[in-house]
Protein backbone atom coordinates (compact mmCIF):
# COMPACT_ATOMS: atom_id res chain seq x y z
CA UNK A 1 0.00 0.00 0.00
CA UNK A 2 2.84 2.37 0.93
CA UNK A 3 4.57 1.67 -2.39
CA UNK A 4 1.36 2.36 -4.26
CA UNK A 5 0.86 5.71 -2.52
CA UNK A 6 4.48 6.68 -3.15
CA UNK A 7 4.21 5.71 -6.81
CA UNK A 8 1.04 7.76 -7.21
CA UNK A 9 2.68 10.73 -5.53
CA UNK A 10 5.69 10.46 -7.84
CA UNK A 11 3.44 10.25 -10.90
CA UNK A 12 1.45 13.27 -9.74
CA UNK A 13 4.64 15.24 -9.13
CA UNK A 14 5.95 14.43 -12.61
CA UNK A 15 2.66 15.42 -14.19
CA UNK A 16 2.57 18.71 -12.32
CA UNK A 17 6.20 19.37 -13.22
CA UNK A 18 5.58 18.75 -16.90
CA UNK A 19 2.46 20.90 -16.76
CA UNK A 20 4.49 23.69 -15.19
CA UNK A 21 7.19 23.42 -17.87
CA UNK A 22 4.56 23.43 -20.61
CA UNK A 23 2.87 26.48 -19.08
CA UNK A 24 6.19 28.36 -18.97
CA UNK A 25 6.87 27.48 -22.60
CA UNK A 26 3.43 28.68 -23.65
CA UNK A 27 3.82 31.90 -21.68
CA UNK A 28 7.27 32.40 -23.19
CA UNK A 29 5.90 31.83 -26.70
CA UNK A 30 3.05 34.27 -26.08
CA UNK A 31 5.52 36.85 -24.76
CA UNK A 32 7.68 36.48 -27.87
CA UNK A 33 4.66 36.80 -30.16
CA UNK A 34 3.63 39.93 -28.28
CA UNK A 35 7.15 41.35 -28.58
CA UNK A 36 7.23 40.60 -32.31
CA UNK A 37 3.83 42.22 -32.74
CA UNK A 38 5.05 45.36 -30.99
CA UNK A 39 8.11 45.48 -33.24
CA UNK A 40 5.90 45.20 -36.33
CA UNK A 41 3.76 48.06 -35.06
CA UNK A 42 6.95 50.14 -34.77
CA UNK A 43 7.98 49.24 -38.31
CA UNK A 44 10.90 47.05 -37.14
CA UNK A 45 10.03 44.21 -39.50
CA UNK A 46 13.45 42.57 -39.65
CA UNK A 47 13.65 42.22 -35.86
CA UNK A 48 10.08 40.93 -35.73
CA UNK A 49 10.78 38.42 -38.49
CA UNK A 50 13.78 37.03 -36.61
CA UNK A 51 11.62 36.41 -33.54
CA UNK A 52 8.88 34.74 -35.57
CA UNK A 53 11.47 32.48 -37.21
CA UNK A 54 12.49 31.22 -33.76
CA UNK A 55 8.93 30.23 -32.83
CA UNK A 56 7.04 27.05 -33.58
CA UNK A 57 5.54 27.50 -37.00
CA UNK A 58 1.77 27.68 -37.27
CA UNK A 59 -0.73 29.55 -39.45
CA UNK A 60 -0.63 32.69 -37.30
CA UNK A 61 3.17 32.85 -37.29
CA UNK A 62 3.38 32.12 -41.03
CA UNK A 63 0.96 34.97 -41.79
CA UNK A 64 2.94 37.39 -39.62
CA UNK A 65 6.22 36.37 -41.29
CA UNK A 66 4.67 36.94 -44.72
CA UNK A 67 3.56 40.42 -43.66
CA UNK A 68 7.06 41.19 -42.39
CA UNK A 69 8.64 40.17 -45.69
CA UNK A 70 6.09 42.25 -47.65
CA UNK A 71 6.83 45.42 -45.71
CA UNK A 72 10.58 44.77 -45.76
CA UNK A 73 10.24 44.75 -49.55
CA UNK A 74 8.39 48.08 -49.43
CA UNK A 75 11.14 49.49 -47.19
CA UNK A 76 13.70 48.32 -49.75
CA UNK A 77 11.83 50.04 -52.58
CA UNK A 78 11.57 53.24 -50.56
CA UNK A 79 15.27 53.26 -49.67
CA UNK A 80 16.33 52.53 -53.25
CA UNK A 81 13.90 54.99 -54.79
CA UNK A 82 12.33 52.07 -56.65
CA UNK A 83 13.85 49.35 -58.80
CA UNK A 84 13.63 48.57 -62.51
CA UNK A 85 13.76 45.33 -64.47
CA UNK A 86 14.95 45.58 -68.08
CA UNK A 87 14.25 42.84 -70.61
CA UNK A 88 17.39 41.10 -71.94
CA UNK A 89 16.75 42.59 -75.39
CA UNK A 90 15.97 46.03 -73.86
CA UNK A 91 12.57 46.01 -75.56
CA UNK A 92 10.66 46.82 -72.37
CA UNK A 93 11.10 47.73 -68.72
CA UNK A 94 9.15 47.17 -65.50
CA UNK A 95 9.61 49.85 -62.84
CA UNK A 96 8.56 48.85 -59.30
CA UNK A 97 8.06 51.36 -56.50
CA UNK A 98 6.31 51.87 -53.19
CA UNK A 99 2.87 53.48 -53.37
CA UNK A 100 1.28 54.99 -50.28
CA UNK A 101 1.71 53.32 -46.91
CA UNK A 102 1.06 49.71 -47.90
CA UNK A 103 1.03 49.49 -51.67
CA UNK A 104 3.39 48.97 -54.56
CA UNK A 105 3.13 50.01 -58.18
CA UNK A 106 4.54 48.22 -61.21
CA UNK A 107 4.82 50.16 -64.46
CA UNK A 108 5.41 48.22 -67.67
CA UNK A 109 6.71 50.28 -70.59
CA UNK A 110 7.19 49.13 -74.18
CA UNK A 111 8.42 51.48 -76.89
CA UNK A 112 9.30 50.68 -80.49
CA UNK A 113 10.45 52.89 -83.31
CA UNK A 114 10.52 50.87 -86.49
CA UNK A 115 11.32 53.89 -88.62
CA UNK A 116 11.17 57.65 -88.56
CA UNK A 117 7.65 57.34 -89.94
CA UNK A 118 6.14 54.85 -87.46
CA UNK A 119 6.36 54.13 -83.75
CA UNK A 120 4.34 52.38 -81.06
CA UNK A 121 4.26 52.39 -77.27
CA UNK A 122 2.40 50.54 -74.51
CA UNK A 123 2.16 51.22 -70.80
CA UNK A 124 0.52 49.15 -68.08
CA UNK A 125 0.34 50.20 -64.43
CA UNK A 126 -0.46 47.47 -61.90
CA UNK A 127 -1.23 48.77 -58.39
CA UNK A 128 -1.14 46.29 -55.50
CA UNK A 129 -2.33 47.09 -51.97
CA UNK A 130 -1.54 44.86 -49.00
CA UNK A 131 -4.51 42.77 -47.89
CA UNK A 132 -6.49 43.27 -51.12
CA UNK A 133 -7.00 40.41 -53.57
CA UNK A 134 -7.53 42.66 -56.60
CA UNK A 135 -4.85 44.81 -58.18
CA UNK A 136 -5.96 47.71 -60.36
CA UNK A 137 -4.88 47.87 -64.00
CA UNK A 138 -4.48 51.04 -66.06
CA UNK A 139 -3.19 50.68 -69.60
CA UNK A 140 -2.52 53.01 -72.50
CA UNK A 141 -1.13 52.56 -75.98
CA UNK A 142 -0.26 54.78 -78.90
CA UNK A 143 0.78 54.17 -82.48
CA UNK A 144 1.95 56.83 -84.90
CA UNK A 145 2.07 56.24 -88.64
CA UNK A 146 3.13 59.26 -90.66
CA UNK A 147 0.82 62.01 -89.39
CA UNK A 148 -1.90 59.60 -88.28
CA UNK A 149 -2.28 58.47 -84.69
CA UNK A 150 -4.10 55.77 -82.74
CA UNK A 151 -4.63 56.17 -78.99
CA UNK A 152 -6.14 53.58 -76.67
CA UNK A 153 -6.88 53.40 -72.93
CA UNK A 154 -8.14 50.58 -70.73
CA UNK A 155 -8.81 49.82 -67.06
CA UNK A 156 -9.48 46.62 -65.20
CA UNK A 157 -8.72 44.43 -62.18
CA UNK A 158 -6.33 41.56 -61.71
CA UNK A 159 -7.36 38.94 -59.15
CA UNK A 160 -4.03 38.03 -57.54
CA UNK A 161 -5.34 34.83 -55.94
CA UNK A 162 -6.64 33.43 -59.22
CA UNK A 163 -4.03 34.73 -61.67
CA UNK A 164 -2.00 32.12 -63.54
CA UNK A 165 0.87 33.15 -65.80
CA UNK A 166 -0.43 33.83 -69.30
CA UNK A 167 -4.03 34.58 -68.29
CA UNK A 168 -5.99 37.01 -70.42
CA UNK A 169 -7.91 39.54 -68.31
CA UNK A 170 -11.15 41.11 -69.50
CA UNK A 171 -10.95 44.90 -69.36
CA UNK A 172 -13.62 46.73 -67.37
CA UNK A 173 -13.42 49.58 -69.87
CA UNK A 174 -11.47 50.17 -73.08
CA UNK A 175 -11.54 52.95 -75.65
CA UNK A 176 -9.79 53.58 -78.95
CA UNK A 177 -9.51 56.69 -81.09
CA UNK A 178 -7.72 57.33 -84.36
CA UNK A 179 -6.69 60.71 -85.69
CA UNK A 180 -6.10 60.75 -89.43
CA UNK A 181 -3.47 62.78 -91.26
CA UNK A 182 -5.93 65.65 -91.52
CA UNK A 183 -6.47 65.75 -87.74
CA UNK A 184 -9.95 64.23 -87.80
CA UNK A 185 -10.72 61.94 -84.80
CA UNK A 186 -12.61 58.67 -85.20
CA UNK A 187 -13.72 56.10 -82.62
CA UNK A 188 -12.67 52.56 -83.56
CA UNK A 189 -12.46 49.07 -82.07
CA UNK A 190 -9.33 48.57 -79.93
CA UNK A 191 -6.38 46.82 -81.53
CA UNK A 192 -3.30 47.79 -79.53
CA UNK A 193 -4.94 46.77 -76.23
CA UNK A 194 -7.21 44.07 -77.61
CA UNK A 195 -5.04 41.48 -75.84
CA UNK A 196 -3.34 42.00 -72.48
CA UNK A 197 -1.97 38.55 -71.55
CA UNK A 198 1.59 39.28 -72.63
CA UNK A 199 1.86 42.71 -71.03
CA UNK A 200 0.49 41.42 -67.73
CA UNK A 201 2.83 38.41 -67.85
CA UNK A 202 5.83 40.66 -68.47
CA UNK A 203 4.83 43.00 -65.65
CA UNK A 204 4.44 40.16 -63.14
CA UNK A 205 7.71 38.54 -64.23
CA UNK A 206 9.47 41.90 -63.88
CA UNK A 207 8.08 42.28 -60.37
CA UNK A 208 9.27 38.78 -59.48
CA UNK A 209 12.77 39.56 -60.75
CA UNK A 210 12.95 42.77 -58.69
CA UNK A 211 11.66 40.91 -55.62
CA UNK A 212 14.32 38.21 -55.92
CA UNK A 213 17.10 40.76 -56.25
CA UNK A 214 15.89 42.79 -53.25
CA UNK A 215 17.47 40.45 -50.70
CA UNK A 216 14.33 40.59 -48.54
CA UNK A 217 13.32 36.97 -49.27
CA UNK A 218 9.85 38.21 -50.18
CA UNK A 219 7.90 35.71 -52.28
CA UNK A 220 5.18 36.19 -54.86
CA UNK A 221 2.78 34.61 -52.35
CA UNK A 222 3.72 37.37 -49.89
CA UNK A 223 2.76 39.88 -52.59
CA UNK A 224 -0.66 38.26 -52.98
CA UNK A 225 -0.12 35.85 -55.86
CA UNK A 226 -1.34 32.37 -54.90
CA UNK A 227 -0.52 30.43 -58.10
CA UNK A 228 2.98 31.60 -59.04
Amino acid sequence: MGFSVKAKATTLFCALFLLGVLSMLLVGCADKKSEAGDLMAEGSYQEALEIYESLEQDEEVAKAMSECRYFLFLDYLKQEGGATYSAPDKSYTVAVGKSGESGLQCTYSLATEDSIYASMGQTLVVAITYGKNDATLNASAQMNILNGKTQEKATGKLNLLEYVEGDEIEWDSVSSETIDIHGNPNTTDPTLLASNAEMIKRTVCGLESVAKKSGTEVTMADLGFANL
